[in-house]
């Protein structure tokens, strides 16, 4: 038994040195360029795919695009409500910037807040592609675009929502 306590030791002391080091090379990381690179990136494999497949044309309807934008805000506050309880969250959220690491698990937010300006922008080719086609192909290149304004909007809502969680944001 004593060398499981010995192990549990040195398993508790390397996850909290690794910790340290990892949140020291996070800190200085420039999170602008990391996220800008990945939308980049996004954008240019969407018009990568865009241009060597054919995409099946789901019908949509505008019902389909206000519902869908309607489910992103709500299910966000569910999801964002259970990191709110979540004991290993952070006690104060920050406001989601461009600068603030998007992968923080104890700020949930700013991962909600660069994937829906990742969905944004790397959906915009396919609807700009597509704008002068039929109604049906339009409305359904433009459901990513809803998904990403609905998760912003959801970002946007939950600093209401959970204001206690957001301080002064």
């Amino acid at each position: 038994m004593d060398s499981l306590l010995k192990f549990k030791i040195f398993i508790d002391n390397f996850t909290a040195s690794t910790s340290k080091f990892m949140s020291n090379i996070c800190a200085r990381i420039n999170w602008l360029y990391v996220r800008l690179s990945l939308i980049v990136f996004g954008i240019v494999s969407t018009v990568i795919s865009s241009a060597s497949s054919v995409h099946n044309i789901v019908s949509i309807t505008f019902i389909d695009l206000l519902a869908a934008f309607i489910f992103c805000i709500v299910g966000l506050q569910f999801v964002i409500g259970i990191q709110a309880i979540n004991p290993h969250s952070d006690s104060k959220w920050l406001k989601p910037n461009w600068h603030q690491n998007p992968f923080n698990l104890g700020q949930p937010a700013h991962f909600f807040h660069f994937g829906g300006w990742f969905m944004l922008l790397s959906s915009l080719p396919p609807v700009i592609s597509v704008v002068g086609e039929s109604q049906s192909v339009l409305l359904s290149s433009l459901m990513p675009v809803i998904f990403g304004i609905g998760l912003l909007s959801g970002v946007h809502v939950s600093k209401y929502v959970f204001k206690k969680k957001y301080g002064n944001a």
